[in-house]
């Protein structure tokens, strides 16, 4: 079913045919997963099957109630199969998509998965729950007109040339303390050289590049470049930056 809308229906059904199926089952698996609906209509698509017990409808009806509860019952429609999400062995009951208008793609979804926990922890825990596409959100933002890409400004990018202990520590405690100004903040703990730092602090408009060196600590500062203009000074971070010792 997840080859719907990807090959053509005369290529499902070969498909189906395939797995073993005769024509008129192929044809009846087609029709089903082509069922889409509101759930005014979900129940009564659910008796016409055949052989679906009243456990079903009664979990069903009452399912389609809590969401009328919630007052989300108008934003639901029943897919009879045409949703088809990876993992489904651990899925247990109802799977779900998210959609918004005019965007064609889903932006969320998950399902029922009442083992999945049960699998890690050995104790029995019913469980449902969904993920969210952001990629795909901020794009449908983006499109509304509610979102300006772009890279955020950030104030300061702090590059901690070596990984010893005390040289660290100064770099996170001066990343927290301008953090709890306001400030938006980057640290890079030497995973770049310092050329790559620069070159991508540059790009991604950072405001003051400091640098935290042994040279720079031995005198009890910090350097800071100012990204606007490449101009440099030396303060003490423990005054400037306002850092308790």
């Amino acid at each position: 079913m997840d080859k719907r809308g990807k090959v053509t229906e005369d290529e499902l059904l070969r498909m189906l045919r395939d797995l073993g199926l005769n024509n008129d089952a192929s044809q009846e698996i087609l029709r089903l997963a082509n069922t889409s609906e509101t759930l005014d209509k979900a129940i009564d698509s659910f008796r016409e099957l055949g052989g679906v017990g009243e456990e079903f409808i009664k979990y069903h009806s009452e399912l389609i109630e809590y969401l009328d509860m919630y007052g989300v019952r108008n934003y639901m429609d029943l897919d009879m199969g045409g949703i088809v999400r990876g993992g489904l062995d651990y899925y247990t009951g109802i799977v779900f998509e998210m959609y918004v208008p005019d965007y064609k793609l889903s932006v969320g979804g998950g399902g029922r998965y009442d083992n999945l926990i049960e699998i890690y922890s050995g104790k029995l825990m019913p469980a449902s729950g969904f993920a969210m596409g952001i990629e795909r959100l901020l794009e449908v933002l983006e499109q509304r007109g509610t979102l300006k890409r772009g890279t955020p400004q950030i104030d300061y990018y702090i590059y901690v040339v070596s990984n010893e202990v005390s040289h660290l520590s100064l770099g996170y405690k001066l990343m927290r303390s301008l953090r709890a100004n306001g400030s938006k903040v980057v640290i890079d703990t030497g995973e770049k050289s310092l050329r790559s730092a620069l070159e991508y602090a540059s790009k991604i408009n950072v405001k003051y590049f400091v640098i935290v060196g042994p040279r720079e600590i031995s005198q009890g500062v910090v350097k800071v470049r100012d990204m606007s203009n490449w101009s440099e000074r030396d303060i003490p971070p423990l005054s400037e930056f306002g850092l308790n010792t």
